[in-house]
């Protein structure tokens, strides 16, 4: 039994423009050991050769206290977005 995560992007081409069907889907595994999925469509218009952002995270952390050997601060960043590109292919 395997649980994924991931997507599905699906382009559409009518004249210059780009339709892109994006289908992201996540599984997990309930307690009765049962795959659950969700899901979800969506259309995007974007023009050939343009990036198109899926979307993203973006996350920031700070912690700060004191420790055996002193004060220690720490802060750090994260930042993910997924893109994606059309162009024509001869």
């Amino acid at each position: 039994m395997e649980a994924t995560t991931g997507f599905e992007v699906t382009p559409r081409l009518v004249g210059q423009q780009v339709f892109l069907d994006v289908s992201p889907w996540s599984d997990r595994l309930n307690a009765q050991r049962q795959i659950q999925t969700q899901e979800v469509n969506t259309s995007i218009k974007a023009t050939l050769g343009e990036w198109v952002d899926l979307g993203g995270v973006n996350e920031s952390t700070q912690s700060s206290g004191n420790t055996p050997f002193g004060y220690n601060r720490q802060s750090g960043q994260n930042q993910l977005h997924i893109l994606v590109k059309v162009d024509v292919v001869n």
